[in-house]
Order: C-alpha cells, then sequence, then structure tokens
C-alpha cells in the first residue's frame, strides 16, 4: 500500500496539543519549585554564563534575575570564603567524569550584607562532542532556618555536656580553680567567646559581699599563669552583676544595659564586648560568669541557651559552700576536741594520742624518745598576788615559748591546770636536757607585763628516756617523770632533772596501778 502523508490540519492539531502539554508541564513544575520554594539555575561550561530564576534572585534579595551576577567569578565572589572550595570541588567533579549529580550545602551573601544558607542541586545534563561537560542545571532552596536549628540542637547537645561536665567537676574536684579552668574551654566553643570568667561570691566577716575569681582567661584566651584574685571594690561591671542581681549586656554600639557602671575591674583585658550572667541559689548571688569579646553581638537567644547552665552553676557552688562549711565545723570540732582554748596547744587527751603512736614508732625503730614534765613554780602565789588573768598570760608565755624552742616534730601539751608535757622524738638525752634547759632559762629571763605590774616566772621540769627493757607504755615514762620533776621541786625549783632508779621504788607499770601523785594524771 503506498504510503500517504498527513493532512497539514492533523499536523496543526498535534503541534497545537504538544504546545498545550509543554506548557502544562512547565506550569506544573514552577507550582511544584514555587511550593517548595527553590529557584533554579541554569550553568554553560564554556561561556562561564550562569542564568538564574526569579526565585532564585529574589532569594538572593534582588528584584530580578538579570539583576544577579550571572558569571562563575562573581557568583564565587558571593560565596562565603569558607564555603568556596566546595563550589571549585563540585566542578571538579563534572569534569572529571564522576558524578553527574551533586548536591552542596553552602554560605551565600544576601544583597542586605548577611550571609543565608543555601543547599544547591545541580545535574549535568549535556556535555560536548569531546564528552566535557557542557551544561548544568540546578535548584536553590533556602535552609537557613533548618541551619539555625541545627546549630540550637548542636549548642543544646553542647550545653547538656557542659552541665554534665560542671557537676562532676565540682563534686569531685576540690579545688575551686581547677573546677571553673576545666569548664573553660567548652564554654567559650558554646558561646564563641575568647574572653570568659567565673567568679564565687565571699563575705566578709561583716557580711559584705566581695568577688573570688579563681580563674580567667588572659589575652589568648588561656587560663594558664593567671592567680586567683578578690575584688572587694565591686563599683565596676563585675560588681554591677552581682550586687543586682542583674544581667549586664554591653555590646560595640550600646551603653552598658540595666545603668551599669562601665568600668572593667583591674586587671581584666580590654574587651570588645560583654556578658555578665549572676549565679544564683535560691535568689541569692553566688557568683558571676563573665564572657566577652564575642565575633557577634550578645544576644536573649545565648542568654537563654546558658540558662540551664547557671542554674546548675548555683546549685553547684551552694554546695560546694556547704561542704566548705562542713569541713570547716569538723575542723572546728575537732580542735575543740584536741586543743587547749587558752594556749592553743594540744590538751591532754591529744597528748595521750600522739604519745601512743610515738612510743609506738619508737618500739618498731628503737629511735631514741625523751618525755618530760613541766609545772610552773609558785603558779598559785602568782594567782593569788596578781589575780588569775596574770595566771592566765604565764600560761600563754610558756606555751609560746615551748612552740619556739621546739621542733614540729616534737609535741608540747598543756595537761593540767599549771602541768604541761613534752615529747621528743629521735632526740638524745643530752640534745633533749639542752633543748630543756632552753626552755627553763627562756621562761626565767622573759618579763612578763600585766597591766603597768612586771612579773617572772620559773618552771621546773622532769624528764625521762626511753629504756625499750623497761618501758612497754607512756604510762610508766610519765610516772618516771613525774618522779624526775618532783625531785626538781625538792631541790629548790626551776631546775631541769632526769630520771634516776633511786627517784623512786621499782614501779608497776600497768596503767590501773600508776599514780603519778604530784599530777594526779591517771
Amino acid at each position: 500500500m503506498p504510503l500517504t502523508s498527513a493532512p497539514p490540519e492533523a499536523d496543526r492539531v498535534t503541534a497545537s496539543a504538544a504546545d498545550q502539554l509543554a506548557r502544562t508541564t512547565q506550569e506544573r513544575l514552577q507550582l511544584a519549585l514555587e511550593s517548595a520554594q527553590m529557584g533554579t539555575w541554569d550553568f554553560d561550561f564554556e561561556t562561564h554564563d550562569r542564568i538564574v530564576s526569579h526565585r532564585t534572585a529574589a532569594m538572593l534579595g534582588f528584584a530580578g534575575a538579570d539583576e544577579t551576577q550571572t558569571t562563575v567569578a562573581s557568583w564565587l565572589k558571593l560565596v562565603h570564603p569558607q564555603d568556596r572550595y566546595k563550589i571549585v570541588e563540585a566542578t571538579q567533579i563534572y569534569r572529571k567524569g564522576l558524578s553527574d549529580i551533586i548536591s552542596i550545602e553552602y554560605r551565600i551573601r544576601h544583597h542586605a550584607g548577611h550571609y543565608i544558607w543555601v543547599q544547591s542541586y545541580g545535574k549535568l545534563v549535556e556535555r560536548d562532542h569531546r564528552g566535557r561537560p557542557k551544561r548544568v542545571v540546578g535548584t536553590l532552596r533556602d535552609i537557613t532556618e533548618q541551619k539555625r536549628q541545627e546549630e540550637v540542637q548542636h549548642q543544646q547537645r553542647q550545653l547538656l555536656d557542659l552541665i554534665n561536665q560542671a557537676q562532676a567537676t565540682f563534686l569531685l574536684n576540690h579545688d575551686i580553680k581547677d573546677a571553673c579552668e576545666a569548664l573553660f574551654a567548652p564554654l567559650l566553643r558554646l558561646s564563641g567567646c575568647q574572653f570568659g570568667l567565673i567568679g564565687v561570691v565571699r563575705h566578709s566577716a561583716p557580711g559584705v559581699p566581695y568577688l573570688v575569681v579563681p580563674t580567667m582567661t588572659l589575652g589568648d584566651g588561656l587560663t594558664s599563669g593567671f592567680q586567683s584574685r578578690e575584688y572587694f571594690d565591686l563599683n565596676n561591671l563585675f560588681g554591677r552583676v552581682v550586687t543586682t542581681n542583674q544581667t549586664v549586656v554591653i555590646n560595640e554600639d550600646t551603653s552598658p544595659t540595666h545603668g551599669a557602671v562601665a568600668t572593667w575591674p583591674a586587671g581584666v583585658p580590654p574587651l570588645d564586648n560583654f556578658l555578665g550572667l549572676p549565679i544564683c541559689f535560691d535568689h541569692d548571688v553566688v557568683g558571676l560568669i563573665g564572657l566577652g569579646n564575642r565575633d557577634c553581638p550578645f544576644d536573649s537567644a545565648l542568654i537563654d541557651l546558658l540558662a540551664p547552665l547557671v542554674t546548675t552553676l548555683g546549685t553547684l557552688i551552694h554546695a560546694r559552700h556547704q561542704e566548705e562549711a562542713r569541713i570547716e565545723a569538723e575542723q572546728e570540732w575537732l580542735r575543740l576536741a584536741t586543743e587547749d582554748t587558752l594556749t592553743g596547744l594540744p590538751n591532754r587527751r591529744h597528748f595521750f594520742d600522739v604519745a601512743e603512736t610515738c612510743l609506738l614508732q619508737t618500739r618498731r625503730y628503737g629511735s631514741p624518745l625523751t618525755v618530760a614534765l613541766l609545772d610552773l613554780d609558785n603558779f598559785k602565789q602568782i594567782n593569788d598576788t596578781y589575780g588569775h588573768s596574770a595566771g592566765d598570760e604565764v600560761l600563754r608565755v610558756l606555751a609560746d615559748i615551748l612552740r619556739q624552742a621546739l621542733r614540729d616534730s616534737d609535741t608540747p601539751a598543756r595537761i593540767g591546770g599549771e602541768e604541761f608535757a613534752v615529747i621528743l622524738t629521735s632526740t638524745s638525752l643530752e640534745d633533749s636536757i639542752i633543748a630543756l634547759e632552753r626552755i627553763r632559762a627562756t621562761l626565767s629571763l622573759t618579763p612578763i607585763t600585766i597591766g603597768n605590774r612586771t612579773l617572772h616566772a620559773t618552771v621546773s621540769i622532769g624528764a625521762v628516756q626511753w629504756d625499750e627493757a623497761e618501758h612497754t607504755h607512756i604510762h610508766g615514762l610519765l610516772q618516771q617523770a613525774d618522779a624526775a620533776l618532783y625531785r626538781a621541786k625538792r631541790r629548790g625549783r626551776n631546775r631541769v632533772e632526769v630520771y634516776h632508779a633511786s627517784d623512786a621504788d621499782p614501779i608497776n607499770e600497768t596503767p590501773q596501778d600508776s599514780g603519778w601523785g604530784l599530777l594526779g594524771l591517771a
């Protein structure tokens, strides 16, 4: 059957239907792009021209597509300097034939001057006769809000890590300086700052607050070499934060908020901007977070972000204060239990604890040990003549002489009214006598002023050297020292006497039988 051509009218109908289908498809594509808030672009590898749609131009803040630079060089100028490598790498992938489809994310400068994040999706649609890329078309979508949300989530994760680290650091590390320094690096990364400090509020005896800054970043952002500082003068920006319990914000183009005094404390480097956050517990200011030299202005978003950390630090600093108060109370209780209130020397109980320990070491290693008892001469007469305040002063003077004359390894103690005891460790009898004579002579030569009157006091001393065969516990040593002391009293007082076997009959050293009649130590 011979072939016949279609009538011209049929060709026109077919062409019209195709044109209508193309227009419909284009409209649907444009609607889809508009719904997805996407712009389009078309890049020619030979001419280096980039044609962008009206939507793309509007995304970048231009009135129309013809206002957007359309060459490779001009487009790269708009891209953030840190992201330009992504465009270059994508171009090389097309040229090397590694992929025909590429999706990248980068920052590009808006016509208003700020940067927005965009996601670019490009597909190679045409190559030249030598197989080289000729034409790429793609879409561009503004993902700035998505990136902001991702950054917020990232910061929140960083904040959670920082809070966990703060809890572990403050609870396990008893050095407040080390605890603060451990938080600096993550805190500065989170806030984007180069300067930072964490201060702790203390109170002087009258209850006046002052600020202790255990550590502070220096000009290089490091804390090494910084010595803890105390700021008693709070007439400055730091003081404004802790005395008013208000956040202080200073940016380059603004004045301090809340009427803060615009002065920096001594030793603080010049700051381009500053954020001061009060750290509170139960509405009381217990500390301060100070941040500065941020690469962008401080805003409410950062303040809100750091709020959980500020609350956590308030609880931790309060807990640290409570722990310090507990330790101080325990130390005071221990001092009261082991120290003589009047003289500050170890008391009777503490003396016996130390004596037993020293005797145990002496028996184990065979090192020499001397025990001495001291009794102020005519002490009752001093009290009767000058008053009990004078007697107290004499006791304090003798205690000071003992502290000055003895080594740290020796133990002086007040064990009764006017009675003292001394343990000299790792000391021969000869050297012990020299030390005890120095104590006796010093007291006798020391004038003691009571009001407008001056008196002199003397002391009698009895000493005994530990003997492995004879002394099994401290009670026997004290009995013999007491016997030597009694001999010093009989021979005129103001003397040092050493125990001899002739001073007393052999003594049964059981604690139940030891009497120490002169001092009543049993």
